[in-house]
């Protein structure tokens, strides 16, 4: 379904997550917006844009996205939120999803579980660290970034919020020559183990792998100027996540189905 909000008519509420994000109203209805001045900086901005645009080049279930101009017209300073004019970052609000609870009974409704799989693959593929992850030196667990939505008499999951991927620093300091060169897997959480399949993980490989550097740096060259991303984080993005998604053909099987992270018991469903 074809979504293309052209400008914002009014601000809802803030809501009290990292970036602060605002609920609008838009001329083709309601949506969840990132902009300019959040506390997360335009990183934060990049990353969601870069993210959503890989989601939509595979077909993985995610809102809709758009980019609209925002002006600091909307005086936030009551909320204690700053807005700076510029290009926004907006998803669909999907009215009747709800979020995880964290319990396994929900995935046994999903149905799209391939997903279950192919999100672990792309999580850790844009080194997505705010969703599941439980390592020795880092530990998140963020339920409210998978939603679910009525399906028929089934629930269809869809991924949300990338703020934080791609890497732990900021885009100008974080991509050094060998930063996508780490055995880390993101996306597992305890609830999920036992719902990843084999052959969905190789379906989702397959995929990331698949995608070209034209497609990677049209994606890319889709950031705003005005979010400062320069050319050469560009450059080294789209390096990186070609070297990465050849890499973890080879390490991910056996991360997750012969090394389990935190001893789960992976693809028993």
């Amino acid at each position: 379904m074809d979504w293309r909000p052209t400008r914002i008519t009014r601000v809802v509420k803030v809501l009290g997550t990292s970036t602060k994000p605002l609920v609008v109203e838009t001329d083709v209805g309601t949506a969840l917006c990132k902009y300019c001045g959040n506390p997360a900086g335009t990183d934060a901005l990049c990353s969601e844009l870069i993210a959503s645009e890989l989601l939509a080049l595979l077909s993985y279930d995610a809102p809709a996205h758009a980019l609209v101009r925002l002006s600091k017209r909307f005086d936030l300073q009551e909320f204690g939120v700053h807005v700076e004019d510029g290009t926004a970052f907006l998803t669909r609000w999907e009215p009747l999803a709800i979020t995880f609870s964290g319990e396994g009974g929900l995935l046994d409704s999903v149905s799209n579980p391939e997903m279950v799989s192919k999100v672990l693959v792309f999580d850790t593929w844009i080194k997505n660290v705010d969703r599941f992850v439980s390592s020795p030196g880092l530990s998140t667990e963020n339920l409210d970034n998978l939603l679910f939505v009525p399906d028929n008499k089934r629930v269809r999951m869809m991924v949300i919020d990338h703020s934080h991927s791609f890497t732990e620093t900021t885009f100008e300091d974080g991509f050094s020559d060998d930063w996508w060169d780490d055995e880390d897997v993101c996306g597992t959480h305890q609830s999920l183990a036992t719902f990843v399949r084999e052959d969905a993980l190789h379906q989702g490989l397959d995929e990331i792998s698949a995608v070209s550097r034209e497609q990677l740096e049209r994606i890319v060259g889709l950031v705003p100027p005005e979010w400062g991303l320069s050319q050469r984080a560009r450059v080294r993005l789209v390096d990186g996540l070609l070297n990465r998604a050849g890499e973890m053909k080879h390490w991910l099987p056996r991360k997750l189905l012969r090394e389990p992270p935190l001893g789960y018991e992976l693809g028993k469903r």
